[in-house]
């Protein structure tokens, strides 16, 4: 008894879920749960902790409900994970229960049709009668005019599903159109299991590297990380920097060509990335953000004497100042960089961005006092304090954006199944008509009905056009085949 009960309620239940009701609220929680994330704050537009804690001091209570419910993360709280589960729990179970609908519709099952019934559309008020008189009708040509109907419409590309009557035809045009259903639901399925997992798996970095530079999975080496909350490993990767080629209009960033190579796990290959063209590499894609200058600076003692050396990544383009510093040295270094060096009454600035002449002038400061200053050009030097700093060479340097997620393959395979199913359906829409043939001692009638899914006023002008057309095709067949004798 208990069993029966739980059988029936389970039953009700389903009906319930998969019900364009259900369907409508869980999409109704959904939409306002995305909304109040437009009106609670959000932990990641807050700056820092302090601005935080002092939102939550503002709102006791307030902001223990929803550090309680995890309000402030909507997008990742429990909540909407739990109603994200329902709503595609609910298009599955929506999609798999029409799934038999579909088939009948299709035709690809019985779908109750029979010579009996087919025989009913003469009684329909919207049916087109067709008829040749005077004509001797025998099984042989009946047969033939069944047939002849048949190939009249295979050749205007309609589908002929058989009746199980050898006096009736089904017809059908875009027979799979209602294949087009499934079609856009399991593509709401799939961008929303690619959705989720972009979501979820998205991981992002800035990554600084100097012309010949090397990059090989040093995850150290990135810069403003935003982690994933899945897969936190990174593929194997490595980056290999060989040429820059930046080009300036009128003082304006136009255009940048990157050559590098790209290490895909075992795969490796030189490639080219621009601005607006990264180099993709399965989940894995880099973007080309911005450059720089890394001059080679070496320090040597005054007698010449290398100590050390390198090249330091500044921010030094359209007159900006920036510095650097060696190890253990109580010296700060602040650079003003020229690309295309020049004076003007005594004032130092530069005619363009491109680095024609390039050179750099160079503040040596300690404990706030400038020490030593000067401007340099390549292979130059500047000495102070029993020190002499030199510029030996110029590269640029490169900020790239290294992002990896999972999920694009099941978003942009939804986007094209939806698309595919929206032309099926709205475009390539379903149109069926029955025709039943009739005998009698001398004349041949042909009783023609339809419907069609989408412009049944323009559909019943299409019929009238077939109908024509059949009329014209049977009177012809009918009148000059020769008499039985």
């Amino acid at each position: 008894m208990y069993q029966r009960f739980f059988i029936a309620r389970s039953k009700d239940f389903y009906r319930f879920f998969r019900s364009p009701k259900c369907t409508i609220t869980i999409i109704a929680v959904l939409t306002v749960l995305f909304f109040s994330g437009l009106v609670i704050p959000q932990k990641r537009f807050y700056q820092s902790r302090a601005q935080y804690e002092e939102w939550k001091s503002n709102y006791p209570y307030f902001s223990a409900v929803v550090e309680f419910f995890r309000l402030n993360e909507i997008y990742v709280a429990p909540v909407t994970i739990v109603f994200f589960a329902v709503f595609f729990a609910n298009l599955l179970a929506v999609t798999l229960s029409r799934f038999p609908v579909v088939l009948r519709r299709a035709y690809l099952t019985d779908g109750g049709r029979s010579g009996a019934s087919m025989s009913r559309i003469r009684e329909l008020p919207e049916v087109r009668v067709l008829s040749v008189d005077n004509c001797r009708v025998t099984t042989e040509v009946h047969k033939d005019t069944v047939k002849a109907i048949e190939v009249f419409f295979r050749k205007r590309m309609w589908s002929i599903i058989p009746t199980g009557d050898a006096n009736s035809l089904l017809a059908l045009r875009n027979r799979y159109s209602p294949f087009g259903f499934l079609f856009f639901h399991f593509s709401f399925i799939l961008c929303l299991i690619g959705g989720l997992l972009v979501s979820y798996t998205r991981f992002s970095g800035n990554l600084l590297l100097t012309t010949g530079q090397d990059f090989h999975d040093d995850r150290t080496q990135f810069r403003n990380i935003k982690e994933p909350r899945l897969f936190k490993a990174l593929p194997p990767i490595g980056i290999r920097v060989i040429n820059v080629e930046p080009r300036y209009e009128k003082g304006m960033a136009a255009d940048l060509k990157v050559r590098m190579k790209f290490r895909y796990f075992e795969d490796e290959e030189e490639v080219v990335v621009r601005v607006n063209e990264p180099v993709k590499k399965g989940p894995v894609a880099v973007f080309a953000q911005d450059i720089g200058v890394s001059p080679l600076f070496t320090l040597k003692t005054a007698g010449g004497q290398e100590i050390t050396g390198g090249f330091f990544s500044l921010n030094v383009f359209k007159g900006r100042e920036d510095a650097f510093e060696f190890e253990q040295l109580p010296f700060t270094f602040r650079v003003l960089f020229y690309p295309d060096y020049a004076v003007d009454g005594g004032v130092e600035y530069s005619k363009s961005l491109d680095l024609n002449n390039p050179a750099i002038h160079l503040k040596v400061v300690k404990e706030g006092r400038t020490v030593q200053e000067g401007t340099l050009f390549p292979k130059q030097s500047v000495s102070f304090d029993g020190y002499q700093v030199g510029w030996e060479d110029t590269r640029y340097w490169v900020d790239f954006l290294v992002v990896r997620e999972y999920g694009n393959i099941p978003l942009f395979t939804g986007f094209i199944m939806g698309g595919i199913g929206l032309i099926m359906r709205l475009v390539f829409y379903q149109k069926e008509l029955k025709i039943y043939v009739e005998e009698s001692a001398d004349a041949c009638r042909v009783f023609v009905a339809g419907r069609s899914e989408y412009y049944r006023h323009s559909f019943q002008e299409e019929l009238d056009g077939l109908a024509a057309s059949l009329q014209t095709m049977l009177s012809k067949r009918l009148t000059d085949r020769p008499a039985a004798g």
